[in-house]
């Protein structure tokens, strides 16, 4: 599984690619950390499906950073006295 800093690499990527492609450029190839992304013939909504399986994929490091730590509340101690 990649880490949070390769999947947000990764979106930012993403990101740009879209931007490229809405502005009218037409984006063949991104290297990035030695790895090749190509966009051939890709459609907005292919970069928005794209977009938001990484998006799924942080969210379920984040819940799983949260699930991991334990969850400890402040208790409160009073006295009383009669």
């Amino acid at each position: 599984m990649a880490t949070r800093e390769e999947l947000e690499a990764e979106r930012a990527t993403l990101r740009s690619a879209r931007a490229s492609l809405l502005s009218g450029q037409m984006v063949k190839e991104v290297w990035r950390d030695g790895r090749r992304l190509t966009y051939q013939g890709i459609t907005v909504d292919q970069l928005n499906e794209a977009i938001a399986d990484v998006d799924a994929q942080i969210a379920e490091l984040g819940s799983a950073d949260r699930s991991s730590r334990p969850r400890f509340s402040a208790l409160s101690v009073r006295f009383h006295t009669r």
